[in-house]
């Protein structure tokens, strides 16, 4: 059996949207082309801020480190947000 709810991979549109998925994990599709993945952390009027991981390269080692990052996107540059479905 498969259960569908109407609307949940549709992009996000409005203010209250974004508010009520803060603090879930949200994909961003910039104006630029560029397609980021994190955590909705906070809503403003203006921007939103994603926080998100990447792996970098310590100096002098040949690991990767896992490293946390938060970023403050301003909405005018995002061309769309979707919430990640997780299964």
């Amino acid at each position: 059996m498969t259960v569908y709810s109407a609307g949940l991979s549709e992009p996000l549109k409005l203010k209250r949207q974004y508010v009520k998925h803060t603090g879930k994990e949200v994909e961003i599709l910039r104006k630029s082309g560029e397609k980021q993945q994190g955590i909705l952390r906070r809503v403003d009027d203006n921007s939103i801020e994603i926080e998100y991981t990447v792996s970098e390269k310590e100096p002098g080692t040949k690991r990767k480190k896992t490293v946390q990052l938060s970023e403050e996107i301003k909405l005018d540059s995002i061309k769309s947000t979707k919430p990640v479905i997780k299964i």
